[in-house]
């Protein structure tokens, strides 16, 4: 058995030319079964050490040595690897984008080639990158995996920034497997979690080939293991002292009105929407239920309201009706403010309602998806006669930063619309300079069906609630709607493409994390460390097919 992994071993490291493109490409595509929702980790132990082989072949190459002095010495071998890997990674996770281009096909079906291809070959530049940088120490042994993970690591904190920033499926998802796993983020972040991951997924490649692994490669990968081992001891403990109480004197309901995106802003069917909402919100749940009567939150999901809520008064006293003595209500909604004469700036935006159907605070989003709620680039964009998904003229104005929603009292939610809480860092802000009760997500998901698309959009809302010790509220139009404590489990939840309420107490929060406080500061120390050390060692070392 052992001889016949050795020969597969071989024979991938021999590849060369489409072949390895192409199992580079497969190998980045099956990586994706280990995200959301399939969270298939173990895969993980198989593509990452073909990543690692395929790079084993590509830096024995040859080169021309007049080509090492240009910049383009990076557009070789070992890049192209790296980009099909990520090309593969990309397309078979982010291939929903494409079904909010068929919302309105007629308009924006042109953008499919755009969504297919551009997007996941631009996104395939964060592996391919750090494929290409490592290959210029890449030697054998444990070091030039640790040097690959760090990079890779190092690549995906950059994807979190650059160009309004996309940190969606890193490599820490692949913990997802089981809530023991995730506990570790309150310490050390994402970046952390996934340079574990990494580097724990490599071991096999790192201990081949066998005759030059040595006793260093054996001892980084016990380490490694140790960590993972320390990582999930920890989740453990914490999740058996996990004693989560309920906030006194707030009962939730979270409302899930499940109207395609189709029919969202459709204006023959407002006033239907605006009944669906209304009914849901006041509906009894069961015999034994006094319905909204017991309820002091009501939350609806983003843009709620298919019109301007302030042009419309009958709206704003029907919600107060609705909702029982003391009680409030969180709605997303789209808000405008004058901005000149004859021109006006739309927010995407939450409002606080209290039981008299008045606005009692409002919080703007401020992370706007690109191209979905504005064109980023716009002068250049704009001449080709593209517009951004959404209805609003010329797109939405971002807010001015994190915010919480005050509303007629009781707890403090950090309000988060959309893909803001795909963020950690600008959630860990809000945290620290807003001291919340719990995390309060509002989305809009009809966008992408019954995809993959809300289902890992929905995981990473969870890990939020890991990182920061808070609970999170989460409505969502079709699905996932939930509330989940601070340990990222689910209390209650309502799937996709279903109609109907969630009711739910809310947890209470945790003392504020390690991650909170530091963020991901300890560890980039660390992994500035480590990637020292794999440059020096790897220098040392001799090529792998020398």
């Amino acid at each position: 058995m052992t001889g016949r992994l050795h020969a597969l071993a071989d024979s991938l490291v021999l590849l060369h030319g489409w072949r390895r493109w192409s199992v580079a490409f497969f190998a980045g595509a099956a990586s994706v079964l280990a995200m959301p929702p399939v969270f298939l980790a173990p895969v993980l132990l198989v593509t990452l050490p073909v990543l690692v082989l395929l790079l084993d072949g590509a830096d024995a190459d040859p080169r021309p040595a007049r080509k090492r002095r240009h910049v383009f010495a990076f557009l070789g071998p070992s890049f192209a690897v790296g980009w099909w890997f990520g090309f593969g990674y990309f397309l078979a996770g982010l291939y929903w984008i494409v079904e909010a281009l068929l919302v309105n096909a007629s308009a924006h079906a042109r953008l499919i080639p755009f969504a297919l291809i551009l997007i996941p070959g631009g996104l395939a530049l964060f592996i391919a990158l750090p494929c290409a940088l490592a290959a210029r120490f890449w030697s054998t042994g444990f070091g030039r995996v640790g040097l690959l993970a760090g990079l890779l690591v190092g690549s995906e904190a950059l994807r979190g920034v650059l160009f309004t920033g996309f940190p969606w499926n890193g490599f820490h998802s692949a913990l997802g497997i089981h809530d023991t796993f995730l506990q570790g983020l309150s310490l050390f972040g994402p970046l952390a979690a996934s340079f574990m991951v990494l580097l724990v997924a490599m071991i096999p490649a790192a201990l081949w080939p066998r005759a030059m692994a040595g006793r260093g490669s054996r001892v980084a990968a016990l380490v490694s293991l140790l960590v993972f081992g320390l990582w999930t001891g920890f989740g453990i403990l914490r999740l058996g002292g996990a004693d989560v109480t309920m906030v006194d004197g707030v009962a939730i309901r979270i409302v899930q009105p499940n109207i395609a995106q189709a029919d969202k802003w459709d204006p023959a069917l407002r006033e239907d929407h605006v009944a669906t909402l209304l009914d849901l919100t006041t509906r009894q749940a069961g015999a034994d239920q006094l319905g909204v009567l017991g309820v002091s939150h009501v939350v609806w999901p983003e843009s709620a309201f298919p019109f301007l809520l302030t042009q419309r008064p009958d709206v704003l006293a029907a919600i107060g009706s609705a909702l029982p003595l003391g009680a409030q209500m969180l709605a997303g909604a789209v808000r405008a403010e004058p901005r000149g004469p004859q021109d006006r700036a739309f927010y995407n935006a939450i409002y606080a309602l209290n039981d008299r159907g008045e606005i009692t605070d409002a919080y703007d989003k401020v992370r706007l998806v690109p191209f979905g709620e504005m064109l980023p680039f716009d002068g250049i964009i704009d001449r080709l006669g593209l517009r951004p998904l959404v209805s609003a003229p010329a797109g939405f104005e971002p807010g001015s930063g994190p915010g919480v929603l005050q509303g007629s009292g009781g707890p403090v939610g950090l309000a988060l619309v959309c893909y803001e809480a795909i963020f950690p860092g600008f959630v860990r802000a809000g945290v620290r300079e807003h001291e919340p009760d719990y995390l309060l997500n509002l989305t809009n998901d009809a966008w992408f069906g019954t995809s993959a698309g809300p289902r890992q959009h929905f995981f990473q809302a969870r890990l939020r609630a890991v990182e920061t010790g808070l609970p999170l509220v989460r409505a969502a139009n079709t699905g996932i709607s939930a509330v989940i404590d601070p340990y990222g489990r689910v209390i209650a939840e309502l799937g996709i493409d279903q109609q109907g309420i969630v009711d739910a107490p809310l947890p209470q929060a945790q003392s504020p994390s390690y991650y909170v406080h530091f963020g991901d500061a300890p560890f980039l120390c660390i992994l500035v460390l480590v990637l020292s050390l794999c440059f020096y060692y790897q220098r040392k070392q001799k090529p792998v097919l020398a």
